[in-house]
């Protein structure tokens, strides 16, 4: 029967029963009831109850055994509380469900179950790396690095996707391959799937689509990169960063040919004196 991972628990009942045709499962009407027998002697016996197949931390059994007289009956409950992480693998689980008892070796009953679990999608985004850079003239385009980290029981597949305020840049994405060489460019978003419990580095390439050759300041660029499941209505998850593009000439520069030019000026036009006389009546005088 399906399970869930929204925190309701899974709950099998397994009735024991001693008529005297020892332990094999008989079939059962209720899809939640499992029927095994047991054939006592002495007249009381312990039976265990155990589940193989799946992870001990899912299971709580209640009792994990229980003493039954000839003839008697006794109810023995499973329940099965799977935890909202990625370990609780989406799909089909089979397990088996085993009684025996000491008093009867070699002998026991066991009833093969399935257990659904359906998938749920969470995941996280890690901060955009850098936040703020600086494009030089002669650098062709920065680079961002967004880590996706699927936290859902299964496979999913996410949409990357980047913009900026002005539309001054072109933004493209890629992945590292199997063969750890980037993956081609895809322009303005990239599609990835990502496991279960894996994550993923989705790297963006940042290109002014305008150089200056001449500025008094850096022009900045606003981006925006937002993140989203494909496999859920979920909202998405956006980051922001700046990126400025330096011009050839900047401040700095502009700033270091005006000092010269005023050290130039200076020295051409200042007064200078070439011929010195002195007038003897002056002296005297």
């Amino acid at each position: 029967r399906p399970g869930t991972t929204r925190g309701y628990p899974y709950v099998l009942q397994v009735l024991v029963e001693g008529d005297g045709r020892g332990l094999v499962p008989r079939t059962s009407t209720a899809p939640t009831m499992l029927y095994g027998s047991a054939e006592l002697e002495p007249l009381v016996a312990t039976f265990h109850v155990r589940v193989e197949g799946l992870n001990p931390e899912w299971v709580q059994i209640e009792p994990e055994q229980i003493n039954l007289n000839e003839g008697t009956r006794g109810n023995v409950t499973i329940t099965i509380r799977t935890p909202r992480k990625p370990e609780s693998r989406a799909g089909e689980h089979v397990f088996s469900v085993i009684t025996s008892s000491n008093e009867h070796p070699g002998r026991y009953s066991a009833r093969v179950c399935k257990l659904t679990l359906n998938p749920f999608y969470e995941f996280a985004v890690g901060d955009v790396t850098p936040r703020s850079q600086h494009i030089g003239y002669f650098k062709q385009s920065g680079t961002v690095t967004l880590s996706v980290h699927n936290r859902g029981n299964s496979e999913a597949r996410f949409q990357v996707s980047g913009e900026d305020d002005e539309n001054a840049c072109q933004i493209e994405f890629s992945t590292l391959g199997d063969d750890g060489n980037l993956n081609p460019l895809a322009a303005k978003q990239i599609s990835v799937a990502v496991p279960s419990g894996g994550s993923l580095d989705v790297f963006g390439y940042i290109t002014p689509l305008r150089r200056r050759l001449l500025a008094l300041a850096h022009r900045q660029h606003n981006l925006t990169f937002s993140v989203n499941t494909l496999n859920a209505a979920q909202p998405p998850h956006s980051l922001f960063a700046q990126a400025r593009s330096l011009p050839l000439i900047g401040p700095g520069l502009l700033a270091l040919f005006a000092l010269l030019l005023a050290t130039v000026v200076v020295l051409i036009f200042r007064p200078q004196v070439y011929q010195l006389e002195v007038s003897p009546q002056v002296l005297l005088a």
